[in-house]
């Protein structure tokens, strides 16, 4: 079985007592069946990774395009 890491959070209930949670996360995301496949299969395990989190380069590739454009432009005659 792969390593997890759990962390202790704090869900803050305005108007009553903060609940606090477990967060189980695998390399592959937290793990999210505990929420919302409890009754239907309590024994399976499902996470989720948001890949918007993760590092990507499209930022540099568009800034390298538009440095290209303009020293295209300035380069002509």
């Amino acid at each position: 079985m792969e390593q997890a890491e759990v962390r202790d959070e704090t869900i803050k209930v305005k108007g009553d007592n903060d609940v606090p949670f477990k967060v189980i996360v695998t390399r592959h995301g937290p793990i999210m069946s505990n929420i919302l496949y409890k009754s239907e299969d309590p024994g399976a395990l499902f996470s989720m990774q948001w890949t918007a989190l993760e590092p990507t380069k499209e930022l540099e590739a568009i800034i390298r395009m538009n440095k290209r454009r303009i020293g295209k432009r300035s380069r002509r005659p």
